[in-house]
């Protein structure tokens, strides 16, 4: 199209001569009609392609973007599982963790032999709308006695992290102790998660409603942002359009060994903070079953672990798996109880619009 403008503005190109001109004009038009039409043909092909003859004779892994991203721990544990096994890894990116079961059972048409990421709020769901395959028992042993309340039959745990805000120490004035103090009026903007489509947004509305806060009246609905995913509401915090931001108490690291900056803390209190586990899971869906479980077996091993731990910022999920660097000086806090999930659960539709209309 725009060689065709080109040539409108500037007739005397050819010499003024109309005829020639509009023969010019005529096929340039024709080429972008024929175009278009072959562009949309191939498009309307592409939409009933089955993609599952893509990758067969890979491992397909379905996880989150910080997973799979050049800077995460996906690529080179693809790498060292092909360098152990023979086996290549094709890592997919779902986006936030949040949508994976969505996405999963809106098209049918996309396979996964791993899924990694669940988060354990969104396991009932998992469990009825999509199917699994079991893991080895064998497995809960290995994983630390203090979340071994999340193994299942069907998903393992491969990382965690307690959950809390951070916030630069230069910007506070007065540090909270509480939930309710925190999320009183304020100055300072505080980043949130949209608990529909975000796990952390989701554990935050745990979190709340645990500690019994929906409702209140005292909260200025103009000191909050929310954010659809993790990755963008933590993205106002690091341009400081927000001054606090919900997130994995983990996530300082990264400011403190990458950036070196010490500003950073995190709000920590007695009453308990609420904590993520990611889990992983083979769906009924995978083409090499068997691949499927050597990797997450892989994922458990002591130097997976560390892999994780220091390029996703997580704990190890694995007993026995040292933390190292700044890791080891994070305090271990108190965490919720997760007895009341299920009544969390059942309630969560009603929860979600108390959220929105105090926080938005």
């Amino acid at each position: 199209m725009e060689s065709i403008i080109f040539s409108l503005r500037d007739k005397e190109v050819f010499g003024g001569d109309s005829v020639k001109m509009k023969a010019i004009i005529i096929a340039s038009l024709l080429t972008v009609i024929v175009g278009a039409v072959v562009f949309g043909k191939a498009a309307l092909e592409g939409r009933s392609i089955d993609r599952t003859e893509f990758g067969r004779d890979k491992l397909r892994v379905l996880s989150y973007s910080t997973f799979v991203s050049s800077f995460g721990p996906g690529p080179e544990l693809a790498r060292r599982f092909k360098q152990l096994t023979g086996v290549d890894v094709e890592l997919v990116n779902i986006g936030d963790s949040g949508l994976i079961i969505q996405k999963l059972v809106e098209d049918d048409s996309i396979y996964a032999d791993v899924i990694l990421g669940l988060d354990r709020l969104h396991l009932k769901e998992a469990g009825e709308v999509l199917g699994w395959k079991p893991l080895p028992r064998a497995w809960k042993p290995l994983i630390q006695k203090s979340i071994q309340s999340t193994v299942t039959e069907l998903f393992v745990p491969v990382t965690w992290a307690p959950m809390t805000f951070l916030f630069r120490k230069s910007e506070i004035a007065h540090r909270p102790t509480r939930l309710q103090q925190l999320l009183e009026t304020r100055d300072e903007i505080v980043s949130l998660q949209d608990p529909r489509l975000s796990t952390p947004g989701t554990q935050f509305l745990f979190w709340w409603h645990q500690l019994k806060r929906p409702g209140e009246k005292n909260i200025d609905s103009s000191q909050f942002r929310i954010s659809p995913s993790w990755s963008q509401s933590y993205g106002l915090f690091k341009r400081d359009a927000a001054q606090m931001v919900f997130t994995y108490m983990t996530s300082i690291i990264f400011h403190w060994e990458v950036e070196k900056d010490s500003d950073f803390d995190f709000f920590l209190t007695e009453e308990g903070h609420p904590w993520q586990v990611e889990l992983a899971g083979i769906s009924d869906r995978c083409r090499r079953c068997t691949d499927a479980e050597k990797f997450i077996r892989f994922l458990l091993e002591p130097e997976s672990q560390t892999l994780m731990m220091e390029k996703n910022y997580m704990f190890p999920a694995v007993s026995g798996v040292q933390r190292v660097g700044a890791f080891a000086a994070l305090p271990d806090v108190k965490l919720l109880s997760y007895d009341q999930m299920e009544i969390f659960l059942e309630g969560k539709p009603d929860l979600e619009k108390v959220f929105f209309e105090t926080f938005q």
